[in-house]
C-alpha cells in the first residue's frame, strides 16, 4: 500500500512551481533545480507560442493561481477561518494569505503525500512553517478511507468551523471517475461542517476553443514528456456544473478567467483561456456569489 504513496513531483509540477518563483509567488526555500531547469527550457517556446499563437502556458498558470488566491480572499472575508489544501506541492499560497491575515483564528492545513511533506519540513526556511496557525499533513486523495486519506485528514479539523477546501493542478491528472469518486467522498465529508465549500481549476476539452486542436496537441505532449496521460474533462461551463453537482454539491460556479482580468488583476492573453475555476458549495443554503 505505501507504494502507492509515494510519488515524485510531476514534471509540470516543477516548471508550475519555478513560474511561481519567477513572478515572486514563492520563497525560495521552495526553489528546485530541475523546476530551473526546465524553466529554462520551456519559457523560450512559451515566448514564441504567446508571439505567434497568442497562448501562453506561464500565463495560464499565473492566470489560475491567482484566480484561485482571489477566491480564497474571498472565502476568508466571508469568515471561512479553516482552509485546507490538498495535494500542495510546491504552492506558498499558505504563507502568504497567513502574511495577509494575520488574526490569530485562521487556521490553515497543507496535505500531500509523505515524500513532498518531508521535503517542504526541510526546504520551508520562512513562513508558515514557524506560524502557529499552519500545520501539514499526510494524506492521499486516491485512499477511500482510513489512514492518510481525506476522511481521516477532514474528520480531524474543527466541525464548527466555516471550511474551505483547495485543490490546483489536481483534478486532471486523474481520469474522470477516478475524480468523481474523490469529489462525492470530499462532498460527504463537506456536508458535516456548518458551511463548506471546494475550490479547484479544471482543464476542459472546450471544443469550440478557436486552438482547441492546439490543447489536444499539448496534452499528448505532456504526457509523453511525462509518461502519464493527461485528460482533458467535459466540454463547456454547463458540462463542469453538472458534473460536479452530480458529485453531490448543491451549488456551483464556473469561472472563467478571461471574465475577470480587468477587474481582477490577473494577466491576459490574446486567445481565450483554457481552463476554468470552479467554486463548489457543500449546502444548498450557501450560494456562490453572482
Amino acid at each position: 500500500m505505501r507504494r502507492r504513496d509515494r510519488s515524485p513531483v510531476s514534471l509540470t509540477g516543477l516548471f508550475t512551481g519555478q513560474v511561481w518563483q519567477a513572478n515572486h509567488l514563492a520563497p525560495a526555500g521552495l526553489e528546485t533545480r530541475a523546476g530551473k531547469w526546465l524553466y529554462r527550457c520551456i519559457r523560450p517556446l512559451d515566448q514564441l507560442s504567446d508571439q505567434v499563437l497568442g497562448i501562453s502556458l506561464e500565463t495560464l498558470l499565473l492566470q489560475r493561481h491567482l484566480l484561485l488566491d482571489q477566491q480564497v480572499r474571498e472565502a476568508i472575508d466571508a469568515g471561512y477561518t479553516q482552509i485546507v489544501e490538498l495535494a500542495s506541492g510546491l504552492s506558498a499560497r499558505a504563507g502568504r494569505m497567513l502574511e495577509r491575515y494575520p488574526h490569530a483564528h485562521l487556521r490553515w492545513v497543507e496535505a500531500d503525500l509523505p515524500d513532498m511533506v518531508r521535503w517542504k519540513l526541510q526546504g520551508q526556511t520562512k513562513a508558515p512553517l514557524f506560524d502557529t496557525r499552519w500545520r501539514i499533513e499526510e494524506v492521499n486523495i486516491l485512499r477511500e478511507q482510513g489512514d492518510m486519506s481525506v476522511d481521516q485528514l477532514l474528520a480531524s479539523l474543527d466541525p464548527h468551523r466555516k471550511t474551505l477546501v483547495i485543490t490546483e493542478g489536481l483534478v486532471n491528472y486523474f481520469p474522470l471517475p477516478v475524480i468523481s469518486a474523490f469529489w462525492q467522498r470530499l462532498h460527504r465529508q463537506l456536508s458535516q461542517f456548518p458551511q463548506a465549500r471546494y475550490l479547484f481549476e479544471i482543464w476542459p476539452a472546450l471544443p469550440s476553443h478557436p486552438d482547441y486542436w492546439l490543447t489536444q496537441l499539448s496534452g499528448q505532449a505532456i504526457g509523453l514528456l511525462t509518461g502519464q496521460r493527461i485528460p482533458f474533462h467535459y466540454g463547456d461551463d454547463e458540462s463542469i456544473r453538472l458534473g460536479v453537482q452530480r458529485a453531490g454539491f448543491a451549488k456551483t460556479q464556473v469561472i472563467n478567467p478571461d471574465h475577470k482580468t480587468t477587474h481582477c488583476g490577473l494577466p491576459s492573453m490574446r486567445k481565450p483561456s483554457l481552463f476554468r475555476v470552479v467554486q463548489a458549495e457543500a449546502r444548498a443554503e450557501e450560494a456562490p456569489p453572482s
